[in-house]
């Protein structure tokens, strides 16, 4: 197994055995822990639109999938959105997802996936203010940096580990996305 590969039952990287005890071999039979779309779903609900209290967070963080084609479909196995609207697929927000401690925006941005990760102020180290500040708004390029020990970094990152690492869908005959 490649180093960077996550449990997806414990959200931590693999060695010997994950921290619910599940040994690397038994995840290399059994897909029932390497990925579990209703868990992801329950941990990580889709949003409609975003909540009042959530309304002030600031952006932090923000990244360009590595393979649009292959991360969006994935988006589309894990949380099966009854509705997406593409209508503008050049700039337009599609998802909103709840980590719980941020929110992920999924984007296509110039028709590449993107994630933009809001979180509370408090999460954030305070940034100088500017006089006039322009934001060009390309994933990657205006990342902000978090308070020390802050877990929110952690979920975007098992976030982004979740849309890009290939998952089993049906086992039994080797189709994965």
């Amino acid at each position: 197994m490649s180093e960077n590969r996550k449990c997806l039952s414990c959200w931590e990287y693999i060695d010997e055995k994950c921290s619910e005890g599940v040994l690397e071999s038994d995840i290399l039979d059994c897909s029932k822990y390497v990925f579990d779309n209703q868990k992801v779903r329950a941990r990580y609900p889709l949003l409609t639109k975003t909540p009042k209290e959530k309304r002030g967070w600031e952006r932090a963080a923000s990244v360009f999938f590595k393979d649009t084609p292959k991360s969006l479909y994935r988006f589309l196995y894990i949380w099966a959105p009854k509705q997406v609207d593409f209508s503008d697929m050049y700039k337009c927000t599609f998802a909103i997802i709840d980590l719980g401690i941020g929110l992920v925006y999924l984007d296509l941005f110039k028709y590449e996936l993107a994630a933009y990760f809001y979180v509370p102020p408090t999460e954030l180290k305070p940034q100088p203010v500017l006089a006039i500040e322009i934001s060009c708004g390309v994933p990657g390029t205006e990342d902000v940096e978090f308070i020390e020990g802050s877990k929110a970094i952690e979920g975007f990152e098992a976030f982004i580990t979740l849309l890009e690492q290939e998952h089993d869908v049906y086992s039994g005959n080797n189709f994965r996305v």
